[in-house]
């Protein structure tokens, strides 16, 4: 977090024409609490399995409407958990 990921990818996924979904504020949206509360309260594997539920909601929603999938910027380690399911549809 903190890296300037936000700032720069909205600039590029426009340059690419890809949309460009922060996934953070999604992730904190959904939980209704800050990434840094849901650290301290619940530990990194629930955001984990959280965040992870968000992209796989951000795919299939951009597959049912056919649309380019969006430009992914992410912090470390958010790729290691993703499920089979969600790979598959990136390649799609």
């Amino acid at each position: 977090m903190g890296s300037g990921k936000s700032v720069a990818g909205a600039p590029v996924a426009g340059l690419a024409g890809a949309s460009f979904d922060e996934l953070d504020l999604m992730v904190e949206d959904e939980a209704a609490m800050e990434i840094s509360d849901i650290f301290g309260a619940r530990g990194e594997g629930p955001f984990a399995a959280l965040r992870d539920r968000m992209v796989e909601a951000l795919f299939e929603a951009r597959r049912r409407r056919r649309e380019m999938s969006p430009l992914r910027v992410q912090g470390d380690g958010a790729i290691r958990d993703v499920p089979e399911e969600v790979l598959r549809l990136w390649s799609a």
